[in-house]
């Protein structure tokens, strides 16, 4: 959908692997097999953070060992109205947010 199309315009900066989902119910075994893969694993979701989808996810590959980083950049507030495009720069959701937010988490990461 929408949030793919900006990720996908963040990796031809960024060079990451990305796994899109087309439903989410029932979750592939095979998506969390490769998620467990790898040692970041960053969501960006255009959905309530709390209870969503990225956060289910990330329980499960916990439950499967999972034993990386995770970050989740979704909705945790009132969306005010506004544009489509103003909304995803104000919620951090856009392809220019995110390669900020990425750089951010990688650079974080690697110092710990």
């Amino acid at each position: 959908g929408r949030e793919l199309s900006e990720v996908l315009k963040a990796n031809e900066t960024l060079n990451c692997k990305i796994i899109s989902f087309n439903k989410i119910k029932p979750i592939n075994s095979k998506a969390i097999d490769e998620a467990l893969k790898s040692k970041n694993i960053y969501f960006f979701e255009e959905g309530m953070k709390t209870g969503g989808f990225a956060e289910h996810f990330s329980s499960l590959l916990y439950e499967n060992g999972f034993k990386g980083n995770v970050s989740i950049t979704a909705i945790e507030k009132f969306v005010p109205h506004s544009t489509v495009e103003e909304a995803l720069v104000d919620l951090g959701l856009d392809s220019e947010s995110i390669i900020k937010k990425l750089r951010e988490k990688i650079n974080s990461w690697l110092k710990d």
